[in-house]
Formats: structure tokens, sequence, C-alpha cells
């Protein structure tokens, strides 16, 4: 636990820090996003040469997105412990002081039931006490939707805190609302590493809505589900993580009936995609033959091969021991690792 004589840094250091983080984040993925060749005849050996480095550079400084990102959640969950840590101590040093100063009188009032989790805003001036870096309609934050969070007693400053949170029920309908009718709330176009631009902000709202519908709360709940499906064909489509996001949700959300809705998602991405990835989670929850027939379909690929295991080992497919033996002496540790663990399900 953090005191006042560590030396773990101090809640404002961290809301700095995350801050710094997002903008190197935010440079990043403009120069992965902006790196082109310079145009030439495509037939030259050259040019097909420094395509595959091209194409190379940018899985590997995608691979380093992802983990900044990781690193950003890290710093984001300390944040909120920090906070939970100070709001306990007001907490209780206010609860002290009204029992030494009487009962208070009774206030009724129409305000909704708050929604609490740790390192939430508290007070009854937290809307009009605006933390320093938060600015509206800038990279994702927008009092708009943080005003429509406090309605329905989920106080916040921004979404992406609410995503580290297993499950949000009243927070639901408001990013419905707000995912569907984006393009009315935030008029014009949308655009990753373009910081503090309108672009960037309609762009970080997106995602961190897509993010948050990865919630229980929201099972079997047909706008959700159509929404999500509807994100995922989007054209152009959106960025790898978040497309990957929402094939999660999917997977959290969708039910039974929902299985050839996500079989025709996973037909209309490219090989590898991220949001095959995703939904092959949800394909490992059913044992049809059409699950097994699309695991297989997606071995190949190193991006969604240890998904593919998992899903066959998950569903008990039969007559996949053979195939997936053969990865036992994969050199990726972690195909290995995955391939022991879906041999151990299925039966010989």
């Amino acid at each position: 636990m953090t005191t006042p004589t560590s030396d773990s840094p101090s809640e404002h250091d961290l809301a700095h820090l995350i801050e710094e983080l997002d903008r190197f984040i935010d440079t990043v993925q403009t120069s992965i996003a902006e790196a082109t060749l310079e145009p030439q005849d495509p037939t030259t050996p050259a040019l097909q040469s420094a395509d595959a480095d091209l194409a190379n550079w940018r899985h590997r400084g995608n691979q380093v997105l992802a983990s900044l990102r990781q690193y950003r959640k890290r710093l984001a969950a300390r944040h909120i412990h920090q906070l939970a840590i100070n709001t306990t101590s007001t907490a209780t040093t206010t609860a002290r002081n009204e029992h030494r100063a009487g009962p208070e009188p009774d206030r009724s009032s129409p305000t909704p039931v708050v929604f609490p989790y740790p390192g939430m805003p508290h007070g009854d001036d937290w809307l009009d006490n605006l933390p320093a870096w938060f600015h509206n309609g800038r990279n994702g934050y927008d009092i708009r939707l943080v005003r429509d969070l406090a309605a329905v007693g989920v106080r916040t400053y921004g979404l992406s805190d609410l995503a580290k949170l297993p499950t949000i029920p009243p927070a639901i309908p408001v990013f419905l609302d707000w995912l569907e009718h984006l393009d009315d709330k935030i008029p014009g176009p949308e655009e990753w590493g373009r910081f503090n631009t309108a672009e960037h902000h309609k762009a970080c709202i997106r995602g961190d809505l897509i993010r948050n519908l990865n919630d229980p709360a929201a099972q079997g709940n047909r706008r959700a589900i159509d929404l999500l499906a509807r994100q995922l064909r989007r054209r152009p489509p959106l960025t790898g993580d978040i497309r990957y996001w929402g094939g999660l949700a999917l997977t959290t959300i969708a039910g039974p009936t929902d299985f050839d809705l996500v079989a025709t998602l996973i037909s209309e991405q490219p090989p590898g995609d991220p949001v095959i990835a995703a939904l092959l989670r949800f394909i490992g929850r059913h044992t049809r033959p059409e699950a097994k027939d699309i695991a297989l379909a997606h071995l190949e690929h190193p991006h969604t091969r240890n998904f593919a295991i998992e899903a066959l080992g998950q569903m008990k497919a039969p007559g996949a021991r053979t195939v997936i033996k053969s990865y036992l002496d994969d050199p990726d540790p972690y195909t290995r690792e995955q391939a022991t663990k879906a041999l151990a399900k299925l039966a010989d």
C-alpha cells in the first residue's frame, strides 16, 4: 500500500506519466500509419524486398504498440488504486466528522443510485471540478458522455478506467446510444494518430465504447450484438487492436443463436486478421461440425494458430489430435503450450 513516506509516485505524477505515455503511443502509432515507400516499379525485386521489410517493420511496430498499451493499463490500474486509497482516507475522515456532528437531516433527491468502483470521483461537485488533464473534446474526453453516464449513476471522467471493471450494467444503454449515434454526436471524419484533433478524439471515443461493450451485462442484447457486428464491418476498417476488442466483446455477449453471424464475420476477414483471433474463442464454445472446420481453417496462419488450437481443445473436436500433435515441436513455446493443453482435453 502506498504511504506518505514511500517512494511510490503520487497520484498527480501517475496521471502525468499516463498522459505522456499516451502522447508517445500516439507518436509511434502515427509513424507506423504514415510509413510508406517512394513510388517505383512494383515489379522490381528491390521494391518487393522493401515491401516485405516494411510489412515486417509494421508488424514489429504493432507488437511494440501492444506492449506499450499493456504497460499503460498497468499504470492506469495503479492510478485507480492510488485514487481508491486517497478516497478511502477522505471518506473515513468525513464519516468521523459527521459522527461527531450528529446525523444530517434527510435530503431526498431524484439523483440516481451511484454505481461504486475503486477510484471513482467522489463529492457533490465532482462534475464541476474537472481534473487538470481533462480536455473536453480532445483525445477521448467528452463532458457530454461524462454527464450521460453520471445520469445513470456511473461516475467517471473517461471511458478507459471503466474498461478495467468486470461489469457496469447501468452504463450499457449509454455506450450503445453513443456508439449507434456517434456520427451525429461528433460529426466529421475520424482517424487515429492525429493527437489533439477532432478526428483523433472521435476515433478514441469509438474505440473505448467498443472496448466497454465487452461486458457480461450486455449478454444476449440484440442491439449490442448487431451494433458490434456493424463496427467490425466498417469501411475503412477500424485499427487492429480495436477490431480485436470488438471481436472479444462479441464473443462475450453473443449466444448460440449467433453462430451463423459469427461464422460469417470470420469468413469476411483476410487471413490472420485480429477479428478472427478474437472470434475463434466464440467458435470454441460450440461442438457443431462447422465449428471444427472453421478452427482447422485458421491453423496455418501464425496470427490465428494459437487461438485455433485453443478452440479445437475447448470444443473437444473429434479427430483433431493428429493435427494438433504436429505443433508440439513448434518453434513458438506458446504454441507448444497451447497444443499440450488442447491434447489434454481431447480423447485418444
